[in-house]
């Protein structure tokens, strides 16, 4: 059998995406068999009108890592396939008939969802600041220490010299600040989403 492994970019405030790509490759003739690791596998097939929506469910818990199998039934009596969760709180489904219904039509409770991750996400960027700062101290306190002992341009050499300890925080730190931007720029793209009511 013919195989093919794609690289899959799920961004949980814009599922449409995935679904999409999803969809074109089953037009295509190829149908997704598994995802791994940001990578889908998928079988060749003859090409066919799949649908694929990545379902937002709400739960009392924090987050839930599986739906329930009564959950899973459910979907399953409605015409839609579980595939896999691709984020806390977020399912990818498949159905292969072109008339199953669509999950929601009250796009209230859809909105309700993204509100909800709207929080979730403001809360992770609040910890990666608390992170961010608490790095930038650590590096300010070592570089200090260092400029005290061997003077400013005596600390620079000694980094370049091989100093990986403050190497390693300098891009740590570089990392959490590109993660900061990078949550901030999609709490700001989430919060124009439901702001439009979309």
């Amino acid at each position: 059998m013919k195989r093919t492994i794609r690289p899959l970019y799920f961004d949980s405030i814009r599922p449409g995406a995935l679904e999409g790509y999803l969809e074109h490759m089953a037009q295509r003739g190829w149908r997704l068999r598994k995802i791994c690791c940001g990578f889908g596998l998928f079988d060749a097939a003859a090409p066919q009108n799949t649908r694929y929506r990545v379902e937002n469910v709400q739960s009392e818990q924090e987050e839930i890592d599986d739906l329930t199998y009564m959950q899973k039934d459910f979907y399953q009596e409605c015409g839609w396939e579980y595939l896999r969760c691709m984020a806390p709180g977020q399912y990818l489904f498949r159905a292969d008939d072109p008339d199953v219904p669509e999950f929601h039509t009250d796009h209230e409770i859809e909105a309700d969802t993204y509100r909800e991750l709207l929080r979730r996400e403001k809360r992770w960027l609040r910890i990666n600041a608390v992170i961010m700062v608490a790095w930038l101290a650590m590096i300010l306190a070592i570089m200090g220490y260092e400029c005290n002992r061997y003077g400013f341009w005596g600390s620079w050499i000694r980094l370049a010299q091989g100093r990986v300890s403050v190497t390693l925080w300098l891009l740590t730190f570089a990392i959490c600040l590109i993660q900061l931007v990078l949550r901030g720029r999609r709490i700001a793209r989430l919060s124009r989403l439901i702001a439009d009511g979309r």
